[in-house]
């Protein structure tokens, strides 16, 4: 019986050695590969200052054809559309960035700020958190904007500095994000945060779930007294707006690399399920909407040994369809940033 017990347990022992064998065989294989085409960088903590350049808009137009605002083709001199922005065109921040996680702080800065005789300014608070692998992300952030002015005021022709700047508009989004890269040989976090190295060209597909919620409140209406018969469900007072936009999108990402330079493009297109509240004089308006989303990245970046640096620039589109009307609400930025890791 003993002999037959040491022979049970050694039959086991050679069994668990084995698949262990098999299974550490499989792990430096994968870390083999891994290595080909993403080096992990070993640090503890980074530090990354950064300065940005934004340009934010809120903007209501109608739904006819014709009437709505091109992307990337926002001016002032546009007398179809109603457009609102905040006095506010960089940000200064920075953010500290662990193995996994990454934390980020923006605050405004008198930087390309336009200078109006009345004094009037816009408030910002922007602050990210973010968990980061290879294959998964979760950011979560807050954003909040008071004071905006409208600007195609001549365009329009407003010349009330009541109806121009809106001290009384108050914006602010909560959101979370969740990013899934389905490629083990394609890195977000080398291309963008820079925690590790692409050392190969190599794309990879995406997909993007998340909950945007976003509030837009006003004291009176959005709509300048002159154009009011244009909007019929804006004429009365449009505020308390919220919305909660639920989106799953696929994307694409590519990056090309030579050494420790890389170049890196990322596009994430579709359709989302919106929640809308607002209020309309003392009428409580409940709908659901289908609404498209649009955001598109790229970064040029150096990846070295213990400094690192970037340039990125994003767009990204949000609409809120209504009765007659639609708010789109664009988001253009460029942002530089130099890093150093311990």
């Amino acid at each position: 019986m003993n002999l037959l017990r040491i022979f049970i347990f050694g039959l086991i022992f050679v069994f668990c050695s084995a698949a262990w064998g098999q299974e550490d065989e499989k792990k430096k294989k994968k870390k083999k590969e891994d290595n080909e085409w993403i080096e992990q960088i070993d640090f503890i903590v980074g530090l990354k200052p950064h300065f940005t350049n934004l340009s934010d808009f809120f903007i209501i137009h109608e739904k006819k054809a014709g009437s709505r605002t091109n992307f990337f083709l926002i001016d002032k001199k546009n007398s179809n559309s109603i457009i609102y922005r905040p006095n506010i065109n960089s940000t200064a921040g920075g953010e500290l960035m662990f193995k996994f996680m990454r934390l980020s702080y923006d605050w405004s800065t008198p930087i390309f700020k336009k200078d109006f005789s009345n004094g009037f300014e816009s408030t910002l608070n922007n602050i990210k958190l973010g968990i980061n692998t290879r294959i998964f992300g979760l950011n979560v952030y807050y954003t909040r904007y008071n004071g905006l002015y409208l600007m195609n005021s001549d365009a329009l022709g407003v010349t009330s500095e009541s109806e121009i700047f809106r001290n009384d508009i108050n914006t602010y989004t909560i959101g979370i994000d969740m990013r899934f890269v389905f490629t083990g040989k394609f890195s977000i976090k080398a291309a963008f945060h820079q925690s590790e190295r692409q050392r190969k060209s190599k794309g990879g597909f995406l997909l993007l779930i998340a909950d945007r919620y976003s509030f837009f409140d006003a004291d009176r209406t959005l709509i300048p007294n002159n154009h009011s018969n244009r909007f019929s469900d804006l004429n009365k007072r449009y505020h308390n707006a919220k919305t909660n936009t639920f989106y799953i999108i696929p994307g694409w990402a590519y990056t090309w690399v030579a050494g420790k330079l890389s170049f890196t493009w990322l596009l994430n297109t579709g359709l989302g399920l919106q929640a809308q509240s607002y209020r309309l004089d003392n009428d409580y308006v409940l709908k659901l909407k289908v609404p498209a989303f649009v955001r598109g990245k790229a970064a040029l970046g150096y990846n070295g040994d213990y400094f690192y640096t970037n340039l990125i620039g994003g767009a990204e589109f949000h609409r809120m369809p209504l009765q007659d009307a639609v708010m789109n609400y664009e988001f253009y930025n460029w942002t530089y940033a130099i890093g150093i890791r311990f």
